[in-house]
């Protein structure tokens, strides 16, 4: 496993066996929560300087975040598209009083994201 052999490469001697199964399997453990494998062997290069927990040093070093999503649709775009609001985003109620719409006739995939 890459995980193991960039740990035992960066190791001044060769660790005991019991070391490297206890990275392996702390390794799958990280892999199966999701992190990335480049990341996962990236810690366990860094590991011989910092002991021979994985997971410990994982809690430390988390991976980086990713991309957030995309935003959806402006509130600008949601009341052009919708057929209830004026173009404030309010409509009157049945008894006459003013309230912010809500879009509900606007279907989000229709509306192209800001």
């Amino acid at each position: 496993m890459a995980v193991a052999n960039a740990y035992v490469s960066h190791c001044g001697a060769f660790p005991l066996p019991s070391v490297i199964e206890s990275i392996r399997e702390q390794a799958a453990q990280l892999l199966g929560y999701g992190w990335p494998l480049a990341h996962v062997v990236k810690l366990a290069a860094e590991l011989p300087k910092w002991g021979k927990d994985l997971l410990v040093h994982a809690e430390h070093n988390p991976p980086p975040a990713t991309a957030a999503a995309p935003h959806g649709p402006s509130r600008a775009d949601l009341i052009a598209a919708c057929t209830v609001c004026d173009e404030y985003g309010q409509y009157e109620r049945p008894d006459g009083r003013i309230a912010i719409c809500k879009h509900p006739q606007v279907k989000l995939t229709a509306v192209p994201a800001a």
